[in-house]
């Protein structure tokens, strides 16, 4: 799911939490961490339930290539784009426990020039057998004191045999994810190793 909303007031407590609840900061709640995760998650998206406005900066695609077969390395692209040129633009990309970073970085800083859009691009491996939610919120700090983000998933069901990426707002949550059984542990481990 996408929101995109200006940070109000009320909702600059949610925001500060997503910030260092995303950084890892201690924050003293005995969760797993995919639960932590699936808290993060759940958090941006009520921050995007605090204000429906439109806003210039946008998340226009997540997608990743190929699919999300457990021990295999995929491409992760996000592009973002504004109608309006953004001096100080963040990007960053929240793994949950299943998947690990490969190569690139999960944060990106910079400026964006009007309608011109930027694709950032990492490599990720899911390391576990499961459903395993991908958040990335991209915000933006103007000098008029206007600040905005967007904020979008994408869900990763991975098994030994199969793989799909499936972004939030198309995502329709099963437990078990599709493809798992009786025979599939649920999650199963890898030895840690991507291809």
């Amino acid at each position: 799911m996408t929101t995109s909303q200006p940070l109000i007031p009320g909702c600059l407590s949610i925001w500060a939490f997503l910030q260092a609840f995303g950084r890892g900061a201690e924050l003293n709640i005995p969760l797993e961490s995919r639960h932590r995760t699936c808290l993060l998650a759940v958090l941006a998206l009520a921050l995007g339930a605090c204000n429906g406005a439109r806003i210039p900066l946008q998340i226009t695609n997540v997608s990743s290539t190929p699919d999300p077969i457990v021990g295999q390395t995929v491409s992760l692209e996000v592009e973002v784009e504004s109608t309006v040129d953004e001096d100080f633009v963040t990007l960053q990309i929240y793994l949950p426990e299943g998947v690990r970073l490969v190569n690139g970085h999960l944060a990106w800083r910079g400026s964006l020039i009007a309608n011109v859009p930027l694709t950032h691009q990492v490599e990720v491996c899911t390391l576990l057998e499961g459903d395993w939610a991908v958040v990335i919120i991209a915000s933006s700090i103007r000098l008029d004191g206007d600040n905005y983000y967007d904020s979008e998933t994408i869900h990763f069901i991975s098994s030994i045999q199969s793989g799909q990426a499936i972004p939030g707002r198309e995502y329709r949550p099963t437990v078990p994810p599709a493809g798992f059984g009786p025979s599939t542990p649920f999650p199963t481990p890898l030895a840690g190793t991507c291809l």
